[in-house]
């Protein structure tokens, strides 16, 4: 199995909610029970964009709750969103065990803003040297897939087999896959733990040995 030096993970969906997640809980919170943003034909477009810095986050929920034809407080749907977005500890405390001699480096697709509260709230730099942040709103792409997969080893270093991106998203493990960029999928923290060790990025966890119970006479 090859070695690895970079170790790359996608922000939403693996580290925090997605997008799409915190949003929708935002609008049900806000009224709009059922909601489903995927059918608004235009929202993976708007998002790509927020993303990529090509609109802030008040046009993006501008547009949004145009398409959905509510009048909701456009400012209020960004505070909720942004004080629903967590992340998970589980995940964290994996990525914690990988040694020092890995690199571990984030992409962050939400605005540099959402990031700084999240950390100042979470302390993501104890997980992510600040300088191994990846913020696609400053990456000057045009598009996410292909181009951050071109992208990807210019910023970290290193060729693409030296790496191993992590991402909840079908469309860009495969669109890395297809770059002959390695990708894993994620499914979850114990999962990860185990692509973990498979790896040998960490060490196996040892099974615990209870002494036997001696029953009194």
């Amino acid at each position: 199995m090859k070695d690895r030096h970079a170790l790359i993970f996608w922000m939403g969906g693996v580290i925090t909610e997605s997008l799409l997640e915190v949003s929708t809980n935002a609008l049900e919170e806000m009224g709009q029970p059922g909601i489903n943003l995927l059918s608004i034909p235009s929202f993976s477009k708007l998002s790509e964009r927020l993303f990529l810095g090509k609109i802030n986050d008040l046009q993006f929920f501008n547009e949004i709750t145009a398409e959905m034809k509510t009048d909701l407080d456009i400012a209020q749907i960004l505070f909720k969103v942004k004080g629903k977005l967590h992340p998970c500890f589980r995940t964290l405390n994996a990525i914690n065990l990988i040694p020092p001699r890995y690199q571990r480096w984030l992409i962050c697709e939400f605005p540099v803003s959402w990031f700084e509260q999240l950390n100042t709230m979470y302390g993501m730099t104890n997980y992510f040297r600040m300088d191994h942040v990846l913020f696609l709103s400053t990456s000057g792409l045009d598009q996410i897939i292909p181009d951050l997969f071109d992208y990807l080893p210019e910023k970290v270093g290193d060729t693409p087999e030296k790496c191993l991106y992590f991402d909840k998203d079908p469309k860009r493990v495969i669109a890395a896959i297809n770059r002959t960029f390695p990708a894993v999928i994620y499914v979850d923290p114990s999962r990860l733990e185990r692509e973990f060790v498979m790896r040998n990025f960490i060490e196996r966890p040892q099974p615990r040995h209870t002494p036997p119970v001696t029953l009194e006479k």
